[in-house]
C-alpha cells in the first residue's frame, strides 16, 4: 500500500482502499516520530471534546423583568454561577474521560491506525456551526481522505451542531426562554420554534456534507473500490463475513450475532470491556451464536428426545441495551418530575393563572425537545459503529479503533454525567425561569 492504505491496486488485481491518502502521507522511517506525531493528534482531538462538550452545554442565563426583586436578582445571579461551574466542570470531566479512555491505546500506539485519528481529528473541527462552509469543505474532504470510516461520523457531526444551534438560540432568546407573551392576549407572537431555526441555519452544512459523501462514493464506485474484496479478508479477523453468502447463515441468524458484536463495541465506548482491550483479537474470539432445538436422549417423546429452546445467554447483552434505550426514550419524552398539572390553574376564571400555566407548558415543551435532541446527538455517535453491524462487509469484525469515534460523544455526555452528579443539575426544579438541563 503505497499511501498507508488506499489508492492503488495490487498485481494480483485485488482493489485497495481508496482514499487514506493523507492517513498514510504522514508515515515516516523512526516509530517514535510515528507515535509522537500519533500522541499530539490525540491531544488536539481532546481539546475539541473540551470546545464540543462547552458549546453543547454552555452556561444557562436567566432573563429578569426590570421590576425583579432584590430576592429575584440574587437567585438569578446565584443559578448563573452553577451553571457556569457546571459547564467548566463538564468540560474537564470530558476532556480526562477521553484523554484516558482505554479503547484509545490501540488507534495512538499503533501507527497503523493514523487514519482514524485524523478523520475525527478533522471531522470533530466542523461540527461549530460557525466555521466558514469552505472550511467545512476542506476539512470533510480531508477526513475521507484520511479514512473511510469519516463517512459514517457525519450523522453526528449534523446533530450535535444541530443542538449546538438550539442551545444558542434558546439562550439568546429571552422570549422564549420565559414563555412570555408581548400582547396581553393569550395569542403568542413567537416566531418559528427554536428547534426550526436551528435546523434551517445547519441546512447548508448538511447538504454540502451529502454533496461530498454522493461524490466521494461515486468515486469509489468508479474505480470499484466501493467494497473489499473477499480475498484481503481473512477467516480469523472476520469469520463471520461470509458464512450468509454461502447459505451457512440465515438473516435472522446474522442479525442476532452481529447484535452481540454490536453490543460489545458500544460497552467498550462505554469503556466497559468483557472480551479484553486487544490490538487484533485471535480466531474464533467470539464464538458463534447458535440458537437451536436440540434433542435430549432419554427425555420426552418415544423417538428418544424432547424438543427445548436452548438460548444464549450471551443474547442478554443486546436485549438489556434496548430495554436501556427504551426506559431513555420514555424518560427523555415524558421528563422527570417537570410535568403541568392544570388543576393547579384556575383557568377559567384567573387570566394570569392562565398565562402563568401556558409559559410553564411552553417551557415544558421545550424542556422535552430537549433532552430528546441531546439523545438524538448521543445514539447519533453510536451510528459510528455501523461498519462491524453486519449490514457491511468490512475486513475486521471486532477491534478497539472501530469504537474510536463513538467515545467522542460518550466522553461528553458521560462528563456531563458526572458534573451534575458531583455538584447537581441547573433549573431542575425551576422550570419556569430555566427550563432544566
Amino acid at each position: 500500500r503505497l499511501f498507508g492504505g488506499g489508492g492503488v491496486r495490487s498485481n494480483e488485481g485485488n482493489s485497495m482502499h481508496f482514499g487514506r491518502v493523507f492517513g498514510g502521507k504522514t508515515l515516516a522511517s523512526d516509530l517514535f516520530v510515528h507515535r509522537c506525531v500519533n500522541v499530539l493528534v490525540h491531544a488536539a482531538i481532546v481539546q475539541l471534546v473540551g470546545v464540543i462538550a462547552t458549546l453543547l452545554f454552555s452556561p444557562r442565563q436567566q432573563y429578569q423583568k426590570t421590576s425583579s426583586s432584590k430576592s429575584q436578582i440574587q437567585q438569578q445571579k446565584k443559578f448563573e454561577e452553577h451553571s457556569q461551574q457546571l459547564s467548566i466542570l463538564t468540560k474537564y470531566l470530558a476532556q480526562l474521560l477521553f484523554a484516558f479512555h482505554p479503547v484509545h491505546v490501540e488507534s495512538v500506539a499503533n501507527v497503523a491506525n493514523r487514519p482514524h485519528l485524523l478523520a475525527l481529528l478533522f471531522n470533530a473541527t466542523i461540527i461549530d456551526p460557525n466555521v466558514p462552509l469552505v472550511a467545512v469543505a476542506v476539512l470533510a474532504t480531508t477526513g475521507l481522505l484520511s479514512s473511510e470510516t469519516a463517512i459514517f461520523q457525519y450523522p453526528a457531526i449534523v446533530l450535535t451542531m444541530t443542538a449546538i444551534r438550539y442551545r444558542e438560540l434558546r439562550d439568546s432568546n429571552p422570549q422564549q426562554q420565559n414563555g412570555k407573551f408581548e400582547s396581553e392576549g393569550l395569542e403568542s407572537k413567537q416566531s418559528r420554534p427554536p428547534i426550526l431555526e436551528a435546523i434551517m441555519s445547519v441546512l447548508p452544512r448538511f447538504v454540502l456534507l451529502v454533496a461530498i459523501s454522493f461524490t466521494y462514493l461515486s468515486l469509489r464506485h468508479y474505480y470499484d473500490t466501493l467494497s473489499i474484496p473477499n480475498g484481503l479478508i481473512r477467516p480469523a479477523e472476520n469469520p463471520f463475513y461470509d458464512k450468509l453468502d454461502k447459505g451457512q447463515w440465515t438473516t435472522a441468524r446474522r442479525a442476532v450475532n452481529y447484535s452481540y458484536i454490536l453490543s460489545l463495541h458500544i460497552l467498550k465506548s462505554l469503556g466497559i470491556e468483557l472480551i479484553g482491550f486487544s490490538h487484533e483479537y485471535g480466531y474464533d474470539c467470539i464464538p458463534e451464536i447458535r440458537i437451536q432445538n436440540p434433542k435430549l436422549d432419554g427425555r420426552g417423546d418415544g423417538d428418544g428426545g424432547a424438543e427445548v429452546w436452548m438460548m444464549d445467554m450471551r443474547l442478554l447483552l443486546p436485549l438489556s441495551l434496548v430495554i436501556i434505550f427504551l426506559v431513555t426514550t420514555v424518560w427523555c419524552w415524558f421528563g422527570w418530575g417537570l410535568t403541568i398539572n392544570p388543576r393547579k390553574y384556575d383557568l377559567k376564571e384567573n387570566f394570569q393563572s392562565t398565562k402563568q400555566f401556558e409559559k410553564n407548558a411552553v417551557n415544558c415543551n421545550e424542556a422535552r425537545t430537549e433532552r430528546l435532541l441531546y439523545l438524538s446527538v448521543f445514539l447519533s455517535w453510536m451510528v459510528t459503529l455501523f461498519p462491524i453491524s453486519g449490514i457491511l462487509k468490512v475486513g475486521t469484525f471486532v477491534a478497539d479503533r472501530i469504537a474510536m469515534a463513538s467515545t467522542f460523544g460518550t466522553c461528553i455526555f458521560g462528563g456531563r454525567l458526572l458534573s451534575s452528579f458531583l455538584i447537581g443539575n441547573t433549573g431542575r426544579n425551576d422550570i419556569k425561569i430555566s427550563n432544566g438541563d
